[in-house]
C-alpha cells in the first residue's frame, strides 16, 4: 500500500469533504481484506455471510475492466453514467484516461473499500473530469444526492453501470439505488407535465389571491394549540367509501381534513370536515366546492397557488401557507415568520406536512388508494368519479401493482411519486405516528395499516372542541394582513414585473440579432455582452430572483435538454436557443400578472357578487 498517495488523498478529503475525512480517518477495515491476486496486482477480498468475495479477477483484472468499459454508452450529450463502486480505481483510472467524455456519479457504499482505495487511487484526478462522488450507504442520503446532480446537470439521462465485483455483493442496494433514481426522473417528469399544463394559470392564481389576502391568517399562528390532537387526512380514493360511516361519528373526536376530491365525497354523504386542503391552481379545483351544504362552517387551508375562484366560497376561517416561491415572497413582505410546507404531486403531501408541523399526532390516513382500487378512480360521491375497467387501464399503460392485501391494482406515475414523496415525509417525523386506513390502497413506508373502525375505538374516544380552536386563532390573529400592506406589495410587483418584461424583451431581440449574423463572431461576442448586462439588471430586481426564477426553473431544464439532433438539422445554437425560450417564457408569465393586477379586480367583484 502506498502511504504517501493515502496522506495527499486525506489531505484532499479535507479540503473537499471534511465530513468524509474525520470518517476515513477512524476506519479501520474488519470484513474486507487486501491481498494480490496470481498476477501479483492487488485485490480485494470481501467477506459476506462467512464467505470471502474477491472484487476483482483473480487471473485477468486488466480483461475484466475492458469487459466493463466496452458496456458502456457512447458519450451523448448530458448522459450521466452512474458508476457503482470504486474498487481500487482500476475501471476509473482507464475510463478518466479514455477519450471518451462523461458526466459521471461515483457511488462508493463501502467505507472499507473506500479506504484501501485512497492507497492507490489518486483522488485529485477527479478535479479534472465532470464527477460527482458520494461515499455512503445509505439511500436517503444518495437519493438527496442524486437530485442535486439532476438540479446541477440539468438532465435525466442515467446510464447505471455497477462494476462487476459489486454485483452479487451489493445487489439488494444497488436496486434500492436504482428505484431512487427512478423515482427521481419520475418525480421531475411529473412536475414538468405539471407546470407546463399550469403555470400560467398559477401565476394568475397568485396575483388574484394575493388580492383577498386581508383577514387571512397565516398558518404559523397555530402554535401548539393543535399538539397531540388526532388527524384524520382524507382523499377521494375508492377506499374512503367504506369508510364514511365511521368518519361521520368522528367529528371533534379529530381533526378531520378532506383535501381535494374528498370535500365533494363528504358533501355528498352529509359528513362535516373540520378543515379543507386546496392549492390545485385549475378551475376544476372550485368546481368541487361548488356545492356546499353541510360544510359552510369548515375552515380553508390554502396556498397562493389555488384557483383564485376558491376563496369567496369559503366565509369562515381562512389560513395560508407557504408552499412555493411565491408565497415565500408575501411572507417577506409581509414581515411574517414562514414555516415553507412539503410540495408533492397532491394536495396531501402538503396536508400531510402541515398536520404533522401543527402537532397532530396520531395522523390517520383515509381514502389514500394511490391506485384505481374497485375498478374507480374516486370513490363515489366525488365530483369526478368513474367507473373502469382493468384492461382499459392496462390497455392505456397504467402500472401493475399490488395493493396492501396482495392484490393486483392498476397505477400511474404521478401516484407513485405520491406515495414516494408521502414515505419520505414520514421519516422526517419520528415522533409522530402515521397510521394507514385505506383498506384497498397500496402499503405506504412508516405508516402501519389498521382499521379505522379499531383505530377509532382505541384512540379517538374523547371530544377536542376543534372549530372552537379554529376561531380563537383566527380571532386573534385575522387583522394581522393589513389591506394597505397588499395594496403595497401589489405596487412592488407590478413596478418590477414592468422591468422584467423590458428587460427580457431587450434580451430576446439581442439574441435573435445574434442568430442573424451567425458568421460574425466579434458582432456575436459584442451582442452577448449585452445579454449578460440586462441578465446582471434582472439579477437586482427581488421579485425577478425569488419568484418569476424559481417559477421557471424546470423550464430552464427543459430548454437546456432540447434535442441535439434537431438543433444540428437547423443549425441552431443550442445555449443561445435556449436562453431564448427561457426569457420569453419569463416574459409571457410577466405579461399575466401585469393584466391580473390591472384587471383583477373586477373579476373578483364579480365573484363575491354571485
Amino acid at each position: 500500500m502506498d502511504k504517501k498517495i493515502f496522506n495527499q488523498n486525506l489531505q484532499w478529503l479535507k479540503k473537499h469533504n471534511h465530513a468524509l475525512f474525520q470518517k476515513i480517518r477512524k476506519t479501520k477495515p474488519l470484513s474486507t481484506l487486501l491481498t494480490l491476486n496470481k498476477q501479483g496486482l492487488p485485490n480485494l477480498i470481501k467477506k459476506y455471510n462467512g464467505k470471502d468475495y474477491p472484487i476483482y479477477s483473480d487471473y485477468n483484472i486488466g480483461r475484466q475492466c475492458s469487459l466493463w468499459l466496452d458496456n458502456l454508452p457512447k458519450a451523448t450529450g448530458k448522459q450521466i453514467i452512474v458508476i457503482y463502486g470504486m474498487g481500487l480505481g482500476y475501471e476509473l483510472l482507464e475510463l478518466l484516461n479514455s477519450e471518451v467524455f462523461y458526466s459521471l456519479l461515483i457511488i462508493e457504499p463501502d467505507e472499507e473499500i473506500f479506504y484501501y482505495n485512497l492507497h492507490f487511487f489518486d483522488l485529485s484526478c477527479l478535479e479534472k473530469h465532470n464527477v460527482y462522488f458520494i461515499q455512503d450507504n445509505r439511500p436517503e442520503e444518495i437519493s438527496r444526492f442524486i437530485s442535486e446532480v439532476i438540479k446541477q446537470q440539468k438532465s435525466v439521462k442515467f446510464f447505471f453501470s455497477p462494476l462487476p465485483g459489486y454485483d452479487y455483493l451489493f445487489r439488494g442496494h444497488i436496486e434500492q439505488i436504482q428505484l431512487a433514481i427512478k423515482e427521481k426522473i419520475n418525480a421531475l417528469l411529473v412536475s414538468i407535465n405539471t407546470v407546463r399544463s399550469h403555470d400560467k394559470q398559477w401565476v394568475q392564481n397568485y396575483i388574484l389571491n394575493l388580492k383577498q389576502l386581508f383577514n387571512c391568517v397565516p398558518v404559523e399562528r397555530f402554535g401548539s394549540i393543535f399538539n397531540n390532537v388526532p388527524a384524520v387526512m382524507v382523499g377521494a380514493g375508492p377506499s374512503l367509501e367504506n369508510d364514511l360511516p365511521i368518519l361521520k361519528e368522528l367529528y371533534d373526536k379529530a381533526l378531520i381534513v378532506p383535501v381535494g376530491s374528498a370535500f365533494s365525497v363528504l358533501e355528498n354523504n352529509g359528513i362535516k370536515g373540520h378543515a379543507v386542503g386546496a392549492i390545485d391552481g385549475s378551475f376544476a379545483e372550485a368546481r368541487l366546492f361548488e356545492k356546499n351544504e353541510y360544510n359552510q362552517d369548515i375552515a380553508l387551508f390554502f396556498s397562493f397557488m389555488v384557483n383564485y375562484k376558491v376563496l369567496p366560497m369559503f366565509k369562515r376561517e381562512k389560513f395560508f401557507f407557504a408552499l412555493h416561491s411565491f408565497d415565500q415572497y408575501v411572507y417577506s413582505q409581509l414581515a411574517q415568520e414562514c414555516v415553507k410546507i412539503a410540495s408533492g404531486a397532491s394536495v396531501s403531501i402538503s396536508v400531510l406536512d402541515l398536520l404533522a408541523k401543527m402537532g397532530c399526532n396520531p395522523i390517520i390516513l383515509v381514502g389514500q388508494d394511490l391506485c384505481y382500487s374497485k375498478n374507480q378512480t374516486y370513490a363515489k360521491g366525488a365530483t369526478y368519479f368513474e367507473e373502469t375497467r382493468p384492461e382499459f387501464l392496462k390497455g392505456k399503460g397504467y402500472i401493475e401493482t399490488k395493493n396492501k392485501h396482495g392484490e393486483l391494482v392498476y397505477t400511474t406515475r404521478s401516484m407513485l411519486a405520491m406515495r414516494s414523496a408521502t414515505e419520505a415525509l414520514i421519516k422526517i417525523y419520528p415522533e409522530t405516528t402515521f397510521i394507514n386506513c385505506t383498506q384497498y390502497g397500496l402499503p405506504i413506508a412508516g405508516a402501519y395499516n389498521a382499521c379505522l373502525e379499531d383505530i377509532k375505538k382505541e384512540k379517538l374516544n374523547r371530544c377536542y372542541e376543534i372549530s372552537q380552536r379554529f376561531r380563537q386563532i383566527y380571532q386573534n390573529h385575522k387583522h394581522i394582513v393589513l389591506p394597505e400592506q397588499v395594496l403595497n406589495i401589489i405596487n412592488q410587483i407590478e413596478a418590477q414585473a414592468t422591468k422584467i418584461k423590458e428587460y427580457c424583451a431587450k434580451i430576446i431581440t439581442t439574441i435573435e440579432e445574434v442568430f442573424n449574423h451567425t458568421k460574425d463572431n466579434r458582432f456575436k461576442i459584442k451582442k452577448l455582452t449585452i445579454v449578460k448586462q440586462l441578465e446582471k439588471k434582472l439579477d437586482q430586481l427581488l421579485f425577478y430572483n425569488q419568484v418569476i426564477k424559481q417559477e421557471v426553473s424546470l423550464y430552464n431544464f427543459l430548454f437546456n435538454n432540447l434535442s441535439e439532433h434537431a438543433a444540428q438539422l437547423q443549425e441552431i445554437d443550442l445555449p443561445l436557443e435556449a436562453k431564448k425560450r427561457y426569457y420569453s417564457k419569463i416574459y409571457e408569465l410577466c405579461l399575466i400578472v401585469l393584466n391580473a393586477i390591472q384587471y383583477g379586480d373586477a373579476e373578483l367583484q364579480s365573484l363575491n357578487n354571485m
